[in-house]
């Protein structure tokens, strides 16, 4: 295990005796089924498992995923205007109204009933929706930093499992685990 000092305790806990390099955490994880090699980490991790969070599974992928190193490129997400997504579906309900008219009398009713219940909802709410899928738009839209600035971010950070947060040595503040990736391209 790394050593530890004063220069990394977690800001939460004031602790240091669960915080690790996300690196060597990465690392660890990866060798994890070659036994011959130390897991001071890994080891010490579950050594605590009461005191941390989350519990490591150190055989599963997600544990190995949650630490490892921003790739540089973004998941690729493209946002559907809600008004299109709302249109494309009353187009289908509409089409499966036409269909089963000629089986079914009351068909058109049926579909044109929830074509209006689920419309009226939408509308109503539409001014949140439209908030919220600007705002989204705008978080995918930020120009992303390089994949070499990402990884000399990635390899000053450091985690305290106690707390579940990754935190880097000269910064204020700390962020959950899951939102790291993200927090590296973004910085």
């Amino acid at each position: 295990m790394e050593e530890t000092n004063d220069s990394m305790l977690c800001p939460i806990c004031q602790k240091a005796d669960l915080v690790f390099k996300v690196q060597t955490i990465y690392t660890e994880s990866l060798n994890i089924f070659n036994k011959k090699q130390p897991h001071p980490a890994i080891e010490t991790m579950l050594a605590h498992a009461r005191e941390i969070k989350p519990i490591p599974n150190p055989e599963s992928n997600d544990f190995t995923r949650a630490f490892a190193a921003p790739t540089g490129r973004n998941d690729l997400i493209r946002y559907m205007h809600p008004d299109l997504l709302a249109a494309i579906l009353a187009a289908a309900l509409i089409y499966m109204a036409y269909l089963t008219s000629s089986q079914q009398n009351l068909a058109p009713y049926i579909f044109g009933g929830i074509l209006v219940l689920g419309l009226i909802p939408y509308l109503i709410k539409r001014k949140n929706v439209m908030v919220w899928y600007q705002n989204s738009k705008k978080e995918v839209e930020q120009p992303p930093v390089s994949a070499y600035q990402a990884l000399q971010h990635w390899m000053k950070l450091y985690y305290c499992a106690r707390d579940g947060i990754v935190f880097e040595r000269d910064r204020e503040g700390q962020i959950p685990l899951n939102e790291m990736k993200s927090y590296l391209m973004r910085e």
